[in-house]
């Protein structure tokens, strides 16, 4: 659809009970690309959640790998990370089932000895320059973490692999992400398969308690009945500014961003036929910067920083310097743990009242495969388990470990949980990262909207289009 919008509606509940699927494509004994045994047995939809169980394991197990050991590159320990740990332990127990010891409960490997992952670290800076290298002497790893520059810049060079010939569309942990997947494609090739995503990383905190205080509606119960729009949110800040003479509305990072993603106007963009466009000058954006700026920041309602705090402080809003904070949603766990004495909640970017629905940014996180791995079967595998341990309903042990770490209670980890695990959202992808140009342009562009109240968006953008249609075009060309 235009301006990269695409629903995505999951179906995770009970993931692991569906996947009675070869999750790499290769049947037993069959490493060839595209064997499948879809559909699911019969086992799988009976309904018996012990057997459906078993049936999945015994169908995982049914793929052979040369080696199920996997080398990585990176600037931390995949091998324990705590993110993976189930991951790691499906595909231990099915692709490396035949490594296992029973004498010592232990797996072996010849290659590795009891490691199923060997990392290889290097500093963050020099994650590519050493993945090149790798590649250059045919000694490439066989996964690496996604990075904002890997597409389309280093597809274009040939850096990683196309692995669409190892992955089933059809298994339950991808049938849906297509519209994702898509959105890092060259033609039909694919290279990208996130296993991790959230929707709506760009958030506005509050704290509930002022709210209440001062007869708001709760932003995240109006977001949740469908009723969290523009007018609701101006609605707010009217009254809380009216409460709390000399207070803002939002403050923080700035929020033209997360108003443009709201209506699906990413800066820069993919249509259906795969080209990416710039959005900067379009009706949708041109709405609802223009409506941002009509009501809020004309009335001087939205400011970077609150005077006598650090830009990235949540203390006004904890306060009630400030009714809103603009900020992106890791943040949630710092102000758990730095803020723990105000009720701060937070909740996506309002919908624009006139749409359909409700439109979403969405962070990924996941692997790529470098051109040359060794083991492109196996990687593929594991990047599939990462996916299903994602997407099925964690143990209490995972949402203990969660909670500890980012220092959730048991209300913060459902709620921010519902972002990866939601059954509907529509997103927007926006690629402005792949383009240094084009990024630095549109927080140049923001920058002068926020100091200069003489001159309007419009007068902006349209100063700037070219800028920003060059980089698309830029990045068109990277993949023809």
């Amino acid at each position: 659809m235009k301006g990269s919008w695409f629903g995505i509606k999951k179906t995770m509940c009970g993931m692991l009970a569906l996947a009675a699927v070869m999750l790499c494509g290769c049947r037993e004994g069959d490493t060839s690309p595209g064997a499948s045994s879809y559909p699911p047995t019969a086992a799988a939809a009976s309904g018996d959640t012990e057997t459906e169980q078993t049936s999945v394991f015994a169908e995982l197990a049914a793929v052979k790998l040369e080696t199920p050991v996997l080398r990585y590159l990176g600037s931390y320990d995949l091998g324990a990370d705590d993110s993976t740990q189930a991951a790691r332990a499906m595909y231990l127990s099915t692709y490396a089932a035949e490594y296992f010891d029973k004498s010592t409960g232990r797996y072996f490997f010849p290659e590795s000895g009891e490691s199923i992952i060997i990392s290889e670290y290097v500093s963050e800076q020099r994650v590519n320059d050493e993945l090149s290298a790798r590649i250059q002497s045919d000694d490439s790893p066989d996964l690496v973490d996604v990075r904002a520059e890997s597409f389309p810049g280093m597809i274009s060079r040939n850096v990683y692999e196309d692995i669409s010939a190892y992955m089933n569309m059809s298994a339950p942990q991808w049938a849906q992400l297509d519209g994702i997947i898509g959105e890092y494609a060259a033609g039909a090739k694919r290279f990208y398969y996130p296993w991790r995503y959230e929707a709506a990383p760009q958030r506005l905190y509050y704290n509930r308690t002022l709210f209440e205080q001062y007869g708001i509606p709760d932003p995240a119960e109006q977001w949740a009945a469908g009723e969290w729009t523009w007018d609701a949110l101006l609605s707010a800040v009217d009254t809380f500014t009216q409460a709390l003479p000399g207070s803002v509305g939002i403050c923080g990072d700035a929020p033209e961003t997360g108003f443009m993603l709201s209506v699906g106007a990413p800066v820069i963009g993919r249509e259906e036929d795969g080209k990416f466009v710039s959005n900067i000058g379009s009706e949708s954006a041109l709405r609802a910067v223009g409506w941002i700026c009509d009501n809020l920041r004309s009335r001087g309602l939205v400011t970077s920083a609150c005077e006598g705090y650090d830009k990235d402080s949540a203390m006004p809003a904890a306060t009630g310097l400030a009714a809103f904070r603009a900020a992106d949603s890791s943040e949630f766990s710092r102000y758990c743990r730095n803020y723990a004495e105000y009720d701060m909640w937070n909740v996506p970017y309002p919908a624009d009242p006139e749409a359909g629905e409700a439109v979403y940014s969405v962070k990924t996180f996941g692997y790529l495969v470098p051109n040359g791995a060794k083991n492109i079967a196996g990687a593929c595998c594991f990047i599939n388990c990462c996916r299903l341990a994602e997407g099925a309903e964690p143990s209490q042990e995972e949402k203990t470990r969660v909670m500890k770490s980012m220092g959730y209670t048991a209300e913060e980890y459902e709620y921010m949980r519902q972002f990866s695990h939601a059954e509907s959202f529509s997103v927007t992808v926006d690629h402005t990262a792949a383009d240094p140009v084009a990024a630095d342009a549109f927080a140049a562009l923001l920058s002068e909207l926020s100091e200069n109240t003489e001159v309007s968006w419009q007068e902006l953008s349209a100063r700037d289009a070219a800028v920003f249609g060059h980089a698309a075009a830029d990045l068109s060309a990277l993949l023809e």
